[in-house]
């Protein structure tokens, strides 16, 4: 959280854990040990929890989701107060409630749970083998259609078909990355099109692929995922026993150090298709603390031929302080690298840098020397 607090789902224990990394010290912050379900509108730490499993925290609100997965529900902790709450699904296993209240509807097995940047959240409904998201409130089907299958890269993700998903996660684009564990693979819903693919994985269970594209790789089981500050993607191979990384396509550009709420001078990337096929750019986009320069040739719909580019003019423009802080373009497309990510960093001030100029002036000498009075030197 925004306090260096690392939230831990103790499964086997009930309960929900919490480390402050400055101190290492743990405490129980949901769960009192025992298997239930108790304590909604009351101390977390007095409510009962039945084998929790994903957690995410929505720092903006001070809040932690528990995807509380015995209870075929998800709970909501106050940060600030210590209260627990119901958020979705009523306690009992079943499919049921979309367009209506989430707490009104039924989850079965709420395995992952992932919180977007405007504070909506999304449920990996594991036993419905579908994604729900609740938006003020209200649930929704958004991938999955109910039947255990793999089906619909390339469409719409309400017409896929899901197995047993796993860990739900936003990159920092908003699309919603989803463990499809049965399916061994992980898939990504592009948060502007709605459309699914496959981001590694093909289904089989063998070890392969390290080193070389990431669709073209084997996992088997993906279960947890992690994003770092550069993008990257970290996949928990289950059955393989290994943690796999997808490194994303990113560049970074440092600036000099500038005042909060500023705009730097303009620095340029060259954007190239290095595939055999054309590629079809679908948007530039400023993700944050950036905004583009009219020297930018890469914009939507434009389509690069193998070994054509464009280029990304980029400024800084950071709306926090910070050393360093950093912004985010994407250039998103179809190719199976996408997007690609452009990092701007820099050291951000509450004022301007402080600019020292030296100049030297001529030394002057007079021309009149003035002897002492009994006129010796």
């Amino acid at each position: 959280d925004g306090y260096g607090n690392l939230y831990i789902a103790d499964n086997y224990n009930h309960a929900v854990r919490a480390v402050d990394l400055s101190t290492s010290i743990i405490r129980t912050v949901a769960g009192t040990g025992t298997a239930g379900y108790t304590g909604d509108g009351s101390a977390a730490t007095s409510a009962r929890l039945n084998a929790p499993n994903g957690l995410a925290v929505y720092p903006a609100a001070g809040v932690l989701y528990i995807a509380d997965t015995g209870n075929s529900a998800v709970r909501k902790l106050d940060l600030v107060t210590g209260t627990i709450n119901a958020f979705a699904g009523t306690g009992i296993a079943g499919y049921s409630g979309d367009g209506g209240t989430a707490t009104s509807a039924q989850l079965n097995l709420p395995w992952g749970v992932a919180v977007a940047a405007d504070g909506h959240v999304c449920i990996a409904d594991q036993g419905n083998h579908m994604v729900r998201c609740v938006t003020s409130g209200v649930i929704q089907r958004v991938a999955g259609t109910g039947t255990p299958d793999f089906s619909g890269d390339g469409s719409a993700a309400s017409v896929a078909t899901l197995h047993y998903p796993g860990a739900l996660l936003f990159d920092v684009a908003g699309n919603l990355l989803i463990s499809d564990t049965s399916n061994n693979r992980v898939r990504r819903i592009n948060a502007v099109t709605g459309l699914i693919e496959t981001i590694t994985g093909t289904g089989g269970q063998s070890f392969q692929g390290d080193d070389g594209p990431a669709n073209a790789a084997m996992v088997y089981g993906p279960y947890s995922m992690a994003l770092d500050g550069y993008g990257n993607l970290y996949i928990a191979d289950m059955f393989h026993n290994r943690v796999r990384k997808i490194t994303t396509n990113q560049a970074t550009m440092t600036f000099a150090a500038i005042k909060v709420g500023g705009l730097s001078s303009t620095q340029t990337i060259t954007v190239e298709n290095a595939g055999n096929a054309p590629m079809t750019i679908t948007n530039v986009a400023t993700i944050s603390n950036a905004s583009l320069d009219t020297s930018t040739t890469c914009a939507a719909n434009i389509v690069l031929a193998s070994s054509a580019n464009c280029v990304v003019g980029a400024k800084f423009n950071p709306q926090v302080i910070g050393n360093p802080v950093t912004g985010h373009i994407e250039v998103q497309s179809a190719a199976i690298n996408a997007p690609a990510v452009l990092t701007l960093s820099g050291e951000v001030l509450t004022l301007d840098p402080t600019v020292v100029n030296l100049s030297s002036s001529p030394n002057q000498f007079s021309d009149t020397w003035q002897p002492f009075a009994d006129g010796k030197l």
